[in-house]
Order: C-alpha cells, then sequence, then structure tokens
C-alpha cells in the first residue's frame, strides 16, 4: 500500500517535470517566432 502510493507519486512528479520542460521548451520556440 505505501509503495503503491510512493510509486504514484513518483510518476505524478515526473510527469509534472515532463510537462514544464515542454512547456517552456514550447514557450521558448513560439517566442522566438514571433521576436
Amino acid at each position: 500500500m505505501e509503495s503503491h502510493g510512493a510509486g504514484l507519486w513518483r510518476v505524478l512528479v515526473l510527469a509534472f517535470c515532463v510537462a514544464g520542460i515542454w512547456s517552456a521548451y514550447i514557450y521558448q520556440g513560439v517566442l522566438q517566432e514571433t521576436l
């Protein structure tokens, strides 16, 4: 039970980090194209 919760939390953090990196990458690309 505890390990399952830790695994879920790890996946959640990993997804959040990936989403943040992707959003920053896309935002930078759009900013460069507009400028």
